[in-house]
């Protein structure tokens, strides 16, 4: 695990993690994370088997176990899917628990001797239960039902019914408050004429969205456990921004979007998942909730804090602040920015109704007013590193070089949830888990073992108020002598719970997030009470001495089910080159531009101190006029550098020729050339200073 941490941490360079950096750094990060992913993956995968095999997994006439993984901490009833071998004679199998209960289950055989199946199952909280594959027993009674109106194109359980429109947009109605939502999940996409920091709309922008659009709308899955529709729709996008970045190009291209409507029995959420073929540039494409709610302010989930975002724009002074005028600023928003950062949710609530989107992986949104519609950005793309002449924003924030990878061209997968609610819902931002905490299914025969069938390795017995507490981490201590349980209080008032634990604990401290001792806490009957502090973190340290060797057990013959794929078959589409020539051309041209204005930018500076020298006396006015020039010249020779990587980087991108030994070598002089940018524009403000001082 310090492996896996230490190259994740490569990528948290404080431009880099965002995005903001050249295309070839951003590939290297893709890659260390695919990394990452691929390593922890592997590790969770053998931690599941070594579970697996302490459990005590036998039961009468049973051809397999399986055993459902829960890695929230709270219980669930949620309908999983995996695909799995199929027996011969898989209609007259069942699953059910220790008990002989059967668990309702729906499965689609395919041709390869496998099967997708959906199962409803009640797993508690940090932990896992057992389900087992048995011959000879069906199915007892009528199971909990999602059910499809093909008339209508209507899915519906005892929570929600979903209709698909001819536009492929949603109309929502949560049965238990009788609130309608209508045209949910409708694109929007606009220019965006900014760069990888910032979003700027061009000029005259044109902005588009889907509600015009026909969609072609087919039945994937019919239940009785899990529904599908699948939604393909076509939007015709420009191709890009014209020359002068000014608005959008006449040119169109079919864009292929292509969006999964999921309902599963017990569920009061309704699951997306939109598969995008980017093949157009320089464009945001969002995908828009309209809640009709009446709030003047949304609540996102943010790192260790529920908070309430105000939807009042914020104001932008034309002139800054007289406290900020001293400092040298990169850059400075010169409009509202009404976009916001979020992660697993964001919602609006009134006292009529309440809409939750829980996501995996996106982390901007943005209310726009009519219906406060929340408006989630899916893809942002562009050209550049940083430029200067965006719309939303002035001053230099980052080197001007062109980076066409940052288009994102290609296909993009987008998993989102909508989850309506009450006005007085708590929990609506917990059920984020469903997209980032999935259950994980492990099969294997059945054995015995130390474990019973069905744990809870920790579990919540009550919390004031009610799910107040949000667990961010279990781990192994640093010092490798415990367990870490850390988690927060999500809500503006003191907040107590009561924590019941395994019984290998045998004490439980209090530490800081350094994970230094801070107090012990009372452990009585496998349980232990805690407090926190409006918005505190707590972190727990679990120590006992018997906790490895339950899992220190081999295990044999185990195989993590994975998860049924989406695999849409995209209409052909001609994807653009990601670089052309002419665009290569275009930064040669710009080189050679600025090496001319860079001759020209020093020729003026020896003329000034060439009449500097001749001076007799010290000329204030002239000295600044001097630095001025000094300053321009040191700009424009960073400028210059950087358009000199640009062309290096791209034609590498075109050509596959390495350019790292010129790269290599122009390192240095190009650092300290944004050094002296930086000086220089120091020395201007303190020569206008002068010159006010004077004149005042």
């Amino acid at each position: 695990m310090q492996a896996i941490w230490k190259t994740l941490l490569q990528n948290q360079a404080h431009d880099d993690i965002c995005g903001c950096c050249i295309d070839p750094i951003a590939v290297d990060m893709e890659e260390r994370f695919a990394q990452v992913y691929k390593q922890a993956d592997e590790i969770v995968t053998e931690g599941l088997k070594s579970i697996a095999g302490c459990v005590n997994a036998t039961t009468e006439n049973a051809e397999a176990a399986m055993l459902v993984f829960n890695p929230a901490d709270r219980p669930r009833r949620e309908v999983v899917g995996f695909t799995m071998r199929v027996p011969k004679d898989a209609q007259a199998c069942c699953f059910a628990d220790n008990a002989g209960n059967p668990a309702p289950h729906q499965m689609k055989e395919r041709s390869d001797a496998s099967g997708h199946v959906y199962l409803l199952c009640d797993v508690p909280a940090l932990g896992y239960k057992t389900y087992y594959l048995v011959r000879g027993q069906q199915q007892v009674g009528a199971p909990p039902a999602v059910t499809y109106s093909e008339k209508e194109r209507v899915l519906e359980n005892e929570y929600l019914r979903v209709a698909v429109r001819d536009n492929g947009t949603l109309s929502l109605t949560d049965k238990r408050t009788g609130q309608v939502y209508d045209d949910l999940s409708y694109f929007e996409d606009g220019g965006d004429a900014g760069d990888t920091y910032d979003y700027s709309f061009p000029e005259k922008d044109r902005v588009i969205n889907s509600m015009q659009e026909q969609a072609e709308i087919t039945l994937e899955e019919a239940g009785p456990l899990m529904a599908r529709i699948k939604v393909e729709l076509a939007l015709t996008l420009p191709i890009g921004l014209r020359a002068n970045r000014k608005q959008r190009h006449k040119q169109t291209r079919r864009v292929p979007v292509v969006s999964y409507i999921s309902l599963t029995a017990k569920s009061p959420q309704v699951e997306v998942t939109t598969i995008v073929k980017n093949v157009v540039k320089d464009h945001r494409l969002r995908v828009c909730f309209p809640t009709a709610t009446e709030t003047d302010h949304a609540i996102a989930e943010e790192p260790f804090d529920l908070a309430r975002l105000s939807l009042a724009p914020e104001t932008v002074p034309k002139e800054l602040p007289e406290k900020l005028r001293p400092l040298m600023l990169a850059g400075r928003y010169t409009v509202p920015i009404n976009t916001r950062v979020f992660q697993n949710s964001v919602g609006l609530r009134d006292v009529r109704r309440g809409v939750t989107i829980l996501t995996s992986g996106l982390s901007e949104f943005e209310v726009l007013p009519e219906k406060n519609t929340l408006a989630l950005t899916l893809l942002r793309s562009v050209g550049w590193l940083a430029r200067q002449d965006l719309l939303t924003r002035e001053g230099d924030v980052g080197p001007h070089i062109f980076t066409p990878q940052a288009q994102c061209l290609g296909e993009h997968v987008f998993s989102y949830a909508v989850y309506p609610h009450s006005a007085t819902a708590e929990s609506a931002n917990f059920r984020s888990e469903s997209q980032n905490l999935k259950m994980r299914v492990v099969r294997t025969q059945p054995h015995a073992g130390a474990l019973p069938d069905t744990h809870s390795f920790v579990y919540w017995m009550n919390q004031n108020p009610k799910d107040a507490f949000k667990l961010t981490c279990v781990k192994l201590s640093e010092d490798q002598k415990g367990l870490i349980l850390r988690f927060y209080n999500t809500t503006e008032h003191e907040a107590m719970g009561k924590l019941k634990l395994w019984d290998e604990v045998n004490s439980v401290w209090k530490t800081n997030l350094n994970e230094d001792i801070l107090t012990e806490l009372t452990f009585r009957d496998g349980s232990i009470k805690v407090s926190a502090r409006p918005k505190e973190i707590v972190t727990l340290k679990l120590m006992g001495g018997r906790m490895k060797r339950k899992f220190d057990q081999r295990y044999q013959e185990y195989e993590i089910m994975s998860v049924p794929p989406l695999k849409p078959a995209f209409p052909q589409v001609d994807m653009p080159p990601v670089i052309t020539e002419p665009e290569l051309q275009a930064e040669a041209k710009r080189e050679k531009e600025l090496e001319q204005a860079l001759q020209k930018a020093l020729e003026r500076v020896r003329i000034l101190e060439g009449e500097i020298g001749e001076l007799s006396t010290k000329d204030q006015k002239k000295m600044a006029e001097l630095q001025q020039c000094k300053t321009e010249y040191e700009a424009l020779r960073r400028y210059h550098y950087e358009s000199r990587i640009s062309w290096l980087l791209n034609t590498q991108l075109l050509t596959g020729k390495s350019v790292a030994e010129e790269l290599q070598a122009m390192g240095e002089p190009y650092c300290v050339s944004r050094t002296m940018k930086r000086v220089s524009e120091y020395l201007s403000h303190f020569y206008e200073k002068l010159l006010c001082d004077e004149e005042s």
